[in-house]
């Protein structure tokens, strides 16, 4: 097993600050050395015959394992020992350090903006500056170096990483580390291989056994100042007297605190649209982070047969491992936007999940959005929880989150919104639709799944007192939706678009941007703009968009 496969399907590995393993770290290459000396000290070779086919060794390992990024800092250091070994260069630790980070920069100039390659610099300077520190401290310290690139990428900490990698690195040196390169050099060998697995399964599995256990903490994003401040600010320990030190330690505290109340208790809120290509989801946060609410969570709509997997040349069988698989590739792109995108914003929790109805692009990464955050009610359309889709789909990921099947009489505390829609229980398809309306911003609001102009006008004879002036377009601008009778009611000022780029279904539909252009609305698209973004502060409120670009907008005002 690679060690970016074990990234991959382990993420606790990156959650505890062990990203810098396996190939990241190069840990492997100083084991290789250290053993193959040992060997040639038994064999009597001689010292610089030994070291030259050291140098040999190194240079093919490299080229073997696939000429990784992050392993040729390992190779221009091992290299570089042998030469002052050999020569009487007399180069400190720190010398062979930056010369092997300027030959990474020449070779591979983006191996710096890689969390792989910051935490692997980063922490092989601190393990060469902390050389007399006792193993604690020097535990301590990585964690202090490692926390804001971490945190960088991440948006979050784990309280456990320096306790992981005071456990973890030793037994990764002494026990998956000889299992990684007997299995490499020996996977002809069935036996040696499948021994290897098992040792890297059951390291695997004690990983994430640790990251399971509470402590997981979602910070937010920080600017680059403060976390270039945080990160330079450790490394001035070296250099200054134990009074300044205390000082040191107050300023990064007191700089930590006031960032971390900025992100967690923001004036403002906002209502934003994913950019999850074909499919629905946003978020409605509430200024201070009164509530959080998530309407409808994307997911990925696959057509034709399943793939067939293979592991090791060969059909996995395992119905664990398919079932994982099988999640895995129904999953839309929860993973790499929604949930950072909210980790950003230091959110941890979720107040409401509503999901408009049973479709896949509508509830498909409910399931990631339940495994990563602490939810406390889903709402759906009355009668979907008959329904094989959430039974197979939703129910099995709920833990403690409470259920609640709505219609416009459902009357829901801590919720900026009021469902319209539906009047009845149905069979969650588009015609059973959760309709919401709310004001925010001073502006009333309108989003309502994938709802068709049926429905759009029982709601306008119903609740013939609305008027939202910005609209979400029904079933992403889909003609079956936007009643021109209904918005010429309404009379709304914008329109938004989810849907994705070259849409199979010709989303949205010149019929819906011909309404538009009648009631004279500003149109953005997901499909144009990317994510959109409402920010509104007490009754003021603006969009926020990357661009918005009238001629490529199809006849938008």
């Amino acid at each position: 097993m690679k060690g970016t496969m074990l990234y991959e399907n382990n993420p606790k590995i990156a959650e505890l600050g062990l990203i810098h393993l396996f190939a990241l770290s190069g840990l492997h290459v100083s084991f290789l050395a250290k053993q193959f000396r040992q060997l040639t000290r038994r064999l009597r070779i001689t010292r610089e015959v030994a070291d030259g086919l050291l140098a040999v060794l190194l240079v093919m390992f490299y080229f073997f394992t696939g000429s990784l990024a992050v392993l040729f800092r390992a190779l221009v250091a091992g290299e570089l020992r042998i030469v002052n070994r050999n020569f009487s260069c007399q180069w400190y630790p720190v010398t062979i350090w930056s010369w092997s980070l300027l030959a990474s920069l020449v070779f591979y100039p983006q191996i710096l903006l890689t969390l792989g390659g910051q935490l692997s610099f980063a922490l092989t300077l601190a393990i060469i500056l902390t050389a007399r520190y006792n193993y604690w401290l020097r535990g301590f310290f990585l964690s202090a170096v490692s926390f804001p690139i971490i945190l960088a990428q991440q948006f979050a900490w784990n309280i456990w990483q320096t306790m992981a990698n005071i456990l973890v690195v030793p037994l990764f040196s002494a026990i998956v580390l000889p299992a990684t390169l007997i299995g490499y050099f020996g996977a002809w060998l069935s036996v040696v291989k499948e021994s290897t697995n098992v040792v890297i399964n059951l390291f695997d599995r004690f990983v994430y056994w640790f990251g399971q256990l509470p402590g997981y903490v979602v910070i937010g994003a920080f600017s680059w100042p403060v976390l270039l401040f945080l990160f330079i600010l450790p490394w001035l320990f070296f250099r200054v007297k134990w009074q300044l030190k205390s000082f040191l330690t107050l300023c990064w505290c007191a700089l930590f605190i006031l960032n971390y109340a900025w992100i967690h208790w923001p004036k403002e809120g906002e209502w934003t649209t994913f950019d999850i290509v074909q499919g629905d989801a946003a978020v409605l946060i509430e200024p201070k982070h009164r509530s959080v609410m998530m309407i409808d969570t994307g997911g990925k709509v696959t057509f034709g047969s399943h793939p067939v997997y293979q592991t090791a040349n060969r059909i996995e069988t395992r119905p664990r491992v398919l079932e994982q698989k099988k999640l895995k590739e129904q999953e839309g792109l929860a993973q790499s936007v929604i949930i950072p995108y909210l980790h950003a914003r230091g959110i941890a929790h979720i107040d409401t999940i509503s999901l408009s109805h049973q479709d896949q692009d509508h509830i498909g990464d409910t399931r990631v959005l339940l495994e990563n955050f602490r939810v406390d009610r889903v709402v759906m359309p009355a009668g979907m929880a008959e329904l094989p889709a959430y039974q197979r789909k939703i129910k099995p990921y709920l833990k403690n989150t409470k259920v609640v099947e709505a219609t416009d009489r459902t009357k829901l505390t801590n919720c900026p919104l009021t469902i319209r829609y539906p009047f009845d229980s149905g069979l969650a398809g588009n015609d059973d639709s959760l309709a919401w309306t709310g004001r925010i911003g001073g502006t009333e609001i309108y989003t309502a799944g994938d709802l068709d102009r049926s429905g759009e006008q029982k709601i306008l004879d119903k609740y013939p007192f609305l008027a939202p002036k910005i609209v979400k377009f029904g079933h992403h601008g889909s003609r079956t939706a936007t009643d021109p009778n209904v918005f010429d009611v309404w009379q709304p000022r914008i329109g938004i678009v989810s849907a994705g780029r070259d849409s199979r279904y010709g989303h949205p539909h010149q019929e819906v941007l011909d309404v538009a252009n009648h009631e004279r609305m500003i149109v953005y698209s997901t499909q144009v703009q990317g994510m959109l973004r409402y920010v509104y502060q007490k009754n003021q409120g603006h969009f926020e968009v990357s661009r918005h670009d009238i001629t490529k907008s199809k006849g938008t005002n």
